[in-house]
């Protein structure tokens, strides 16, 4: 659990034979996501389980999925943090070009935004695949993410609010394209870190740079953030709050809250 604040760190999942090429039989038949904030305990097997089964999978493989996440993945990650709370989330995802030009970005604070900021706490984030390519990192030194973080904030004043919110729409505005193209060129020498099937990267959220990989295949990607009780409580209030004032009741209904 000694993460560097500052480089990524790609991690084995330990498997048998019969475990390793588990996955990659699930199928994946709608683009959907499986969110989940709260305790976190042998009730996820369940609660993972019965996603997979909603992308088109029967209950065996689902429980044989679930069961090696939580036990090879979640429950270990946790447990080196002495964490029992997390926002965990899986995307379903069908082949597009959206990420053929990396989305090169940093997360913001997910929670206690002022206090980590002021202690510069980072905020340690797992990310793998079950099905499909990893995220892509990029491995800099601190002075290259501060300027990475200036040269993003002065190229994103170029968009105007409403072409701001169409950025992820399938008609992207031609203002966020360049600003990915510079993003790119600017970090172009510095050495990109992936994962492989059946391996993990941990990272620090707020600080590692990052991007969705090119999705020409099918994909099923997890994360796994974890916090105190009351900081995944307040990344869900947040979450609910937002999703109301956009509309997205329908979307509500389907993350899971504890």
């Amino acid at each position: 659990n000694n993460y560097n604040l500052y480089d990524s760190t790609v991690i084995d999942i330990e498997l048998n034979e019969d475990e390793k090429d588990l996955s990659e039989k699930l199928n994946i038949e709608k683009k959907t996501a499986y969110n989940f904030y709260g305790p976190i305990n042998k009730d996820q097997v369940k609660y993972i389980s019965d996603f997979l089964q909603k992308l088109g999978n029967d209950k065996d493989i689902s429980d044989k999925v679930a069961t090696m996440y939580f036990e090879k993945v979640i429950k270990p990650f946790l447990d080196s943090l002495n964490k029992e709370y997390a926002w965990i989330t899986i995307r379903a995802t069908m082949p597009t070009d959206e990420f053929d030009l990396p989305r090169w970005h940093i997360d913001g604070y997910y929670y206690k935004v002022e206090e980590y900021r002021k202690k510069n706490k980072g905020i340690p984030k797992l990310v793998t695949t079950l099905k499909g390519p990893c995220t892509l990192l990029k491995e800099t030194d601190k002075e290259t993410r501060e300027k990475f973080k200036t040269l993003k904030t002065e190229l994103e004043k170029k968009a105007t609010p409403d072409e701001h919110m169409a950025q992820f729409s399938k008609e992207k505005p031609k203002v966020f394209t360049y600003i990915r193209e510079e993003l790119n060129k600017f970090l172009k020498k510095y050495p990109t870190i992936t994962c492989i099937k059946n391996q993990v990267v941990v990272f620090v959220s707020n600080l590692a740079i990052h991007s969705e990989p090119p999705m020409n295949e099918e994909r099923l990607f997890m994360s796994i953030l974890p916090g105190e009780k009351d900081e995944i409580k307040e990344m869900a209030d947040n979450q609910k709050a937002y999703l109301e004032e956009i509309g997205s009741l329908e979307y509500i209904k389907s993350i899971i809250f504890k």
